[in-house]
């Protein structure tokens, strides 16, 4: 089963309203936080595996949740970090791009000024 193949830190029934800038949404049957990409990937690799549905969430801004909640799994994606080699960034897709542009600004950068706040 899918939730015995996640481990212990998966959760069933989560409130997805925990997960949202609005604080609405109803449960998802799985939800588990992944710290980095190769953590999304393998829990992606996992629940396709078990012939199960999956779905990614970020932030939670721009996502409205329904009360009946969320069929299968929510991975919610906190892989966030960014590395520089000169004037080039690599950020996984957890990263918040306005830490990923401050970044950019400290390290004498252009071209993320937008994306500062």
């Amino acid at each position: 089963m899918l939730a015995e193949a996640l481990g212990p830190r998966v959760r069933r029934d989560e409130p997805l309203a925990s997960h949202t800038c609005l604080r609405v949404g109803g449960p998802a049957d799985l939800l588990i936080v992944c710290e980095s990409a190769g953590e999304v990937i393998w829990a992606v690799e996992l629940a396709q595996r078990h012939g199960i549905d999956w779905r990614v969430l970020g932030g939670g801004c721009n996502v409205l949740v329904a009360d009946s909640g969320v069929r299968g799994l929510v991975i919610v994606n906190r892989a966030a970090r960014v590395e520089f080699d000169g004037p080039v960034a690599r950020a996984e897709t957890g990263a918040l791009l306005a830490a990923l542009a401050g970044e950019a600004v400290r390290r004498g950068l252009a071209g993320l000024e937008w994306a500062a706040g």
